[in-house]
């Protein structure tokens, strides 16, 4: 049995990359215990001429680089012509088979769905880029056999959003943890990046990218609340540091340096630490030298984002916010504290108690993450069947 996932070029969001790589590392990880004979293959076929010079008479085709998709995936990706579609013998071949995107094509498939974050947040899109996402949807939940998701959230959203389609054919994955590179975590790392302050301090860290509904203000603003309250003493050694690119729409730069201002402000420049987009080799020694993670984001397409998704992998304490989709952690983890996204008393206490280090901190692997692993793999095979 062999699973193949294909692509072409257009991956939609972080979210689908990530899927495609959960599911070929646990499924390659796993494939004894789940009776698949190969590693499943990543495929990219290219587009037919004639899509090809539509593209390039209307100007919106862009030539795909091969290389760039493979070094996102770190994964090796086969290059086929688009005449491959028609040789019937690999698809009869392969028992089970996956595709990411345009999945209305000829013969049966598996779906990835991604979040309706475009029908909560609408201003955040382009009219374009939501008619394209609506049409995406309806096109795959109207050829494909199957669609996967992420949560039991998004499975409500899309058959509250799209409930005139056939959306029995939804199936909600399970939580799984992304694993976090093993690198160098010796306390000079930091001092590479210009971190050299946050040598043998406690920080919490907050990763998101800087749009709105993230909320990173509600954190900010509690820290300065906790400054207020205990003193300067007492936060001189505890730092605050948030990861994210500051890129996306115009309210995504204004949010941006409202952020940066109020900081200034508030003179908390020296223990709120602002890095942007980093790379992953410091995204790693973050997590692996943070005493926590605080999530206070109010819309999310899988349970608590992937910054939680690293830290479950960690076993880091983690604070979050109480929205539905969050609370589907409940069943996979334990050191997870919740707070009212809305409340800045709660999200305060929440901060507060990861510096207390209130919540246990094992800075172990997770002892579940095998089991989480299986159970993700098994779902995704028996979709398949």
């Amino acid at each position: 049995m062999k699973i193949y996932f294909i692509i072409n070029g257009f991956l939609g969001s972080v979210g689908t990359e990530l899927f495609i790589k959960n599911c070929y590392l646990v499924l390659s990880k796993n494939k004894k215990v789940l009776n698949l004979s190969h590693n499943p293959e990543l495929i990219y076929i290219e587009e037919p001429f004639f899509i090809k010079f539509l593209k390039i008479i209307s100007k919106k085709y862009k030539k795909t680089n091969i290389k760039n998709i493979e070094s996102k995936f770190e994964i090796p990706i086969s290059k086929k012509s688009w005449l491959y579609y028609l040789n019937k013998r690999i698809f009869n071949k392969a028992k089970f088979f996956g595709i990411t995107t345009f999945q209305h094509l000829i013969f049966p498939n598996v779906c990835y769905l991604a979040d309706c974050q475009y029908m909560h947040y609408p201003y955040f899109f382009t009219p374009q880029s939501r008619i394209e996402r609506k049409l995406r949807v309806i096109l795959s939940l109207l050829t494909a056999k199957k669609a996967l998701v992420n949560s039991i959230s998004v499975k409500k959203d899309i058959q509250k959003f799209f409930s005139y389609l056939p959306t029995k054919k939804i199936v909600s994955l399970p939580f799984m943890t992304i694993p976090v590179e093993n690198i160098n975590e010796n306390s000079n790392s930091l001092e590479k990046y210009g971190l050299k302050n946050l040598i043998g301090k406690d920080f919490v860290l907050l990763s998101n990218r800087w749009w709105t509904h993230k909320n990173h203000m509600k954190v900010i603003e509690a820290f300065n609340q906790i400054k207020k309250e205990k003193g300067d003493k007492f936060i001189s050694n505890l730092f605050l540091v948030i990861t994210g690119s500051k890129e996306g729409t115009n309210k995504s730069y204004n949010y941006y340096q409202s952020a940066i201002e109020y900081i200034n402000k508030n003179k908390l420049n020296k223990n709120i630490l602002i890095l942007g987009h980093v790379s992953d080799d410091l995204h790693s020694l973050l997590f692996k030298k943070t005493i926590g993670i605080i999530q206070p984001t109010l819309f999310e397409g899988g349970p608590g984002g992937f910054a939680i998704w690293n830290a479950v992998d960690l076993n880091l304490p983690i604070s979050c916010s109480d929205i539905e989709i969050n609370l589907e952690l409940k069943s996979y983890i334990n050191n997870i504290n919740y707070f009212d996204p809305n409340c800045s008393k709660q999200i305060k206490n929440a901060l507060y108690n990861l510096y207390s280090k209130k919540i246990k901190n094992s800075k172990l692997i997770n002892p579940n993450k095998k089991l989480l692993e299986l159970n993700y793999s098994k779902v995704i095979i028996k979709t398949f069947q």
